[in-house]
This record gives structure tokens, C-alpha cells and sequence, in this order.
């Protein structure tokens, strides 16, 4: 009950600092924590974060591409050579049969 208490009460005085460390500043808390957040604070965060989301989203389409070339390239090795052992097989029954 008192460990609670004092928890409790070190994360009230000590929640504004962990998330200015935490979060790396104002720009990750936003205005919302911040008196003193200012427009222009708001719109470079704004474009810092559409630019890490362009990046992450090239990133993904990058890996999706890669992806489905191997994919594509595995399926191709794949229908080919199942063609040689039908070739193979009609071979062998019609010299047996």
C-alpha cells in the first residue's frame, strides 16, 4: 500500500521529465504537454513526420517488390521443372506401355 503510494506519487513528479527524454522533446509530445508549442514547431513536426511515413512506405514497397520477384522467380523454377517430370513421366509410359 505505501510502495503504491510512493510510486504513485515519484510518476507524478517525475512523468514530465520521462516523456521530454522518452518521446525526445516537444516534438514528439506535441502541443498538447507544451505551453509554449508554437505553429510553425507544429508544422516542421508535421513534415518531419510525413517524411519518416514517405520513407517507412518506400521502405515497405521496396521489400514487397523484392518479395514478389523471388516469389515469382521460385514459382517460375518451380512450373519448370514439375514440366521436365511430366515430359519425363510421358516419356517413361510410353516407352513402357
Amino acid at each position: 500500500l505505501v510502495g503504491g503510494a510512493v510510486c504513485g506519487i515519484a510518476g507524478v513528479l517525475f512523468a514530465p521529465q520521462l516523456s521530454k527524454t522518452l518521446l525526445k522533446g516537444k516534438d514528439s509530445v506535441g502541443k498538447f504537454l507544451y505551453e509554449d508549442w508554437t505553429e510553425e514547431e507544429e508544422e516542421d513536426s508535421l513534415e518531419r513526420t510525413r517524411q519518416n511515413l514517405n520513407d517507412k512506405i518506400a521502405q515497405l514497397n521496396a521489400a514487397i517488390d523484392n518479395f514478389s520477384t523471388e516469389a515469382d522467380r521460385g514459382l517460375s523454377d518451380k512450373i519448370s521443372k514439375l514440366n521436365k517430370d511430366m515430359e519425363g513421366m510421358e516419356l517413361a509410359a510410353a516407352e513402357g506401355g
